[in-house]
């Protein structure tokens, strides 16, 4: 029986072609140009809930508002809504 060579100990790099790091190297990149996007969306998002909290406590209060409890004179041409 024939013996056979051992395979030599190759790095993966040196196994890809070059193509293969090439895509990689484009993949990597569009990988981490969607994270700094989707982190940016993210502390946007917070921004914007917080935004909607306040104002829905402002809307509250409005809608807590009676003719008694109000400095403002009461509306000649009726109820106009609250603009946000």
């Amino acid at each position: 029986m024939k013996k056979l060579d051992p395979v030599p100990d190759l790095n993966q790099e040196e196994v890809k072609m070059p193509w293969q790091k090439e895509v990689a190297k484009d993949w990597y990149e569009d990988y981490q140009k969607e994270k700094e996007e989707n982190e940016k969306l993210r502390k946007e998002l917070v921004e914007l809930k917080k935004e909607i909290e306040k104002l829905k406590e402002k809307l509250k209060k409005l809608n807590q508002r009676t003719s008694e409890n109000s400095s403002q004179p009461p509306s000649s041409d009726g109820y106009k809504g609250c603009d946000l």
